[in-house]
């Protein structure tokens, strides 16, 4: 009796294994994941976490990513690399119909193209390396946001096949570093510069018109302004970038300026200071070749004035100052403590 009933059992036992039924041992194989939807339910794949997400979700990598296959960012997604690495490898392009963010710790190498299209948006808040032979492609109404360190080898290259829309803003932390001839002279992107860093190489190969410096910032309303003629007060705002101007300035009576950590006033002409500069939170210069008005200068910390003609204007310091006056005039400036 035992022996018939082994010899039922065997069979069935084969006949489960080859439909794939097999007891479980509980030692399955380990589903390695690397992505995650709004850093809950992971994914063994970018892939498979798009499939998955719905309108609004952000797709974040949560180990090193190396895209060896074309991939593109869905309209209302967000692919984040947060803290890891992300890397298009040559000949794969990325394109973004949603969003890619890179921030933190994460970071972008592009030995590939970078497309952004259709509306689509790079926040570019950390490194991102774009590397030999590599490309950022903006097309139609696409935004990019620089805020960390945008590094352009040689031989890389911004192009775009738009005639107007693409927009390129570099943040106060932000800046375009490296290759100066990355962009095609006949593309018609816009750049925004909010008091980054951008080489005057790079800058000048920017069709004339569509590059806007920003220099002063209105915390209150979050807007940004070019000039002085541009204010309306009362209003105190704050100097994001150098100065630099040709000319002759005005800064009306109702305006108070504040210049932070060496971002100063240039000014190759005349500074009417009828408002108010204050210099008081960082090591700033304020040059001009004629300072006048019936304004205040307010220095601190170790801040260097230095002008040629001065009239008028009081001053007003603390710590140890240089100040250098045009002893032809025979103006002596009120200097007094804070």
């Amino acid at each position: 009796g035992l022996l018939a009933l082994m010899l039922f059992l065997v069979p069935c036992f084969m006949i489960n294994a080859e439909e794939g039924t097999e007891p479980d041992t509980g030692e399955g194989e380990e589903v390695i994941e690397v992505a995650t939807i709004n850093g809950l339910q992971g994914y063994p794949s970018i892939e498979a976490a798009f499939a998955a997400a719905t309108n609004g979700d952000r797709v974040t990598i949560i180990v090193p990513v190396t895209l060896e296959a074309d991939l593109t960012i869905p309209e209302g997604i967000t692919l984040a690399t947060t803290s890891n690495t992300l890397t298009i490898s040559a000949d794969r392009t990325l394109t973004v119909n949603g969003i890619l963010s890179s921030s933190s710790m994460g970071r972008i190498i592009n030995s590939g193209t970078i497309v952004i299209e259709n509306g689509g948006v790079f926040n570019a808040d950390s490194e991102i390396n774009m590397q030999s032979g590599s490309a950022l492609s903006l097309k139609g109404t696409s935004v990019v946001n620089i805020g960390g360190n945008f590094n352009l080898a040689i031989n890389t290259k911004i192009i775009s096949d738009a005639v107007d829309g693409p927009v390129v803003n570099i943040r106060t932390t932000g800046a375009i570093l490296g290759n100066a001839n990355a962009l095609d002279t006949a593309n018609r992107v816009i750049f925004n510069n909010y008091g980054g860093r951008m080489g005057d190489e790079f800058v000048n190969k920017v069709n004339e018109g569509y590059y806007n410096a920003y220099y002063l910032y209105h915390a209150e309303s979050n807007k940004y302004y070019k000039t002085f003629d541009e204010l309306t007060g009362p209003i105190e705002v704050e100097l994001i970038a150098p100065y630099n101007f040709n000319g002759d300035v005005e800064i009306p009576e109702f305006v108070v300026v504040k210049t932070t950590e060496n971002n100063g006033i240039k000014i190759n002409g005349t500074l009417e200071v009828n408002g108010t500069i204050d210099m008081s939170s960082g090591d700033t210069i304020l040059i001009a070749y004629n300072l006048y008005g019936n304004g205040y200068v307010i220095l601190n910390k170790a801040t260097e004035l230095a002008q040629g003609y001065l009239t008028n204007v009081v001053i007003y310091k603390d710590v140890a100052t240089t100040l250098t006056f045009d002893a032809v005039t025979g103006y002596t400036p009120a200097i007094n403590d804070i």
